[in-house]
């Protein structure tokens, strides 16, 4: 009889480790954002892997949070230029990436987040405004919380 195993679980990062990662990154103060969200948003230390699980409320009130701190960070120290692109792009992605995940993105990571330029140019937007969507789907990504 195969033995159970439980799912796969990570430790993710209290307020204040995701308030520091994003000033330290972004120079963005978010602590009063993140502490105007609900108090069991980014969960309690739990050891039940089912109180783990991401709510539809969670998911939204984080879809929030990361969209008000990529409107307010400043990420020209991250652009190697500001043109619709594959070097521009993978250029931001890779600097950004490697800050907020701790480690490069790989391939894949890097093309689907590039995709997220695309729908910008598509919109007929900025690079900047391609960054900025790309940081906020980031911020919400399990790899940073």
């Amino acid at each position: 009889m195969p033995t159970p195993t439980a799912p796969p679980t990570a430790r993710r990062l209290t307020y204040g480790e995701i308030a520091n990662a994003i000033s330290d990154v972004l120079a963005v103060d978010a602590k009063r954002d993140l502490h105007n969200l609900s108090p069991d948003l980014l969960g309690q230390f739990s050891n039940d892997a089912s109180t783990l699980t991401v709510s539809l409320e969670q998911a939204q009130g984080l879809k929030t949070f990361a969209s008000g701190v990529a409107n307010a960070a400043n990420l020209a120290a991250y652009f190697t230029c500001t043109n619709f692109g594959e070097l521009c792009e993978a250029g931001f992605l890779s600097k950004l990436g490697q800050r907020l995940f701790r480690r490069p993105l790989n391939d894949s990571q890097l093309q689907n987040y590039r995709k997220l330029f695309a729908v910008a140019q598509t919109n007929g937007d900025t690079f900047v405004v391609g960054a900025k969507l790309a940081l906020q789907v980031m911020l919400q990504s399990p790899w940073f919380l």
